[in-house]
């Protein structure tokens, strides 16, 4: 299977040399080994909102997944210096003040050292097109480029399970298909019974989408699903970053 990559797409002659290593490695990447064998990078960000034309990344967190287990103590968390530097209403919701983004790394630097973190690994992230818009934006900003790690959803993944499965007793009010709650990181977790970490917080909330990922993966084993492949296309998000 090809990997499918966002549209657009720099020349490789302008891009940063950590995002041309990036993409001479994904582009003849194996999906067809059992996807216990790949290393994932859960992640997540905090925003000062949601439109990518006008907001900016203030944190970026991950945490590694090796043999569909949490490496300990293997994470990445930065706050990022944005632009324009005020209180927003997202500012309630992550709690992270104007005050103390004053003196973060650039978004060059903190994007260099994400980049890395995650090296070759598979990314995951819940509800991912939005995390991803605003990377690609900053990444194409500021190092003329895009990584290409195969990304999948883990609510993609979530759609896919409760569709070969019945709704637990007792969860019908929130597991509504047509509303956008039922998919959301806190109501399948509460769902799965899994362990609950704050929320608005990148890395507690990248660590909530790991065992989310985990049960999912775990649970879809052995179901006509075994392949990185069948996971990828089952989880890839329904629209692209850019």
């Amino acid at each position: 299977m090809k990997l499918r990559f966002p549209l657009k797409c720099l020349k490789k002659k302008d891009k940063h040399p950590l995002l041309t290593r990036n993409e001479q490695f994904f582009s003849g990447f194996d999906l067809s080994q059992p996807v216990e064998s790949y290393d994932f990078v859960v992640f997540d960000t905090e925003l000062t909102g949601l439109n990518p034309g006008s907001d900016e990344i203030v944190s970026i967190a991950g945490l590694r997944i090796r043999d569909l287990q949490i490496v300990v103590n293997d994470c990445f968390y930065s706050y990022v210096r944005p632009k324009i530097e005020k209180h927003t209403t997202a500012t309630f919701l992550h709690r992270i003040t104007p005050e103390e983004l004053k003196n973060s790394p650039s978004p060059g630097v903190a994007l260099e050292a994400f980049i890395d973190f995650c090296g070759n690994s598979v990314l995951v992230g819940h509800h991912v097109y939005i995390d991803m818009s605003f990377l690609c934006k900053a990444m194409t900003k500021t190092m003329k480029g895009v990584i290409k790690n195969p990304v999948i959803d883990s609510m993609q993944l979530a759609m896919c399970y409760r569709n070969n499965r019945k709704v637990a007793p007792g969860y019908q009010d929130i597991l509504d298909a047509r509303s956008d709650h039922a998919y959301s990181l806190a109501a399948l977790s509460k769902e799965y019974r899994l362990p609950i970490f704050p929320q608005h917080d990148a890395l507690q909330d990248a660590l909530q989408t790991a065992y989310l990922f985990i049960f999912l993966v775990t649970n879809l084993l052995g179901d006509k699903m075994e392949t990185l492949e069948q996971f990828y296309r089952a989880g890839f998000p329904p629209r692209f970053w850019l």
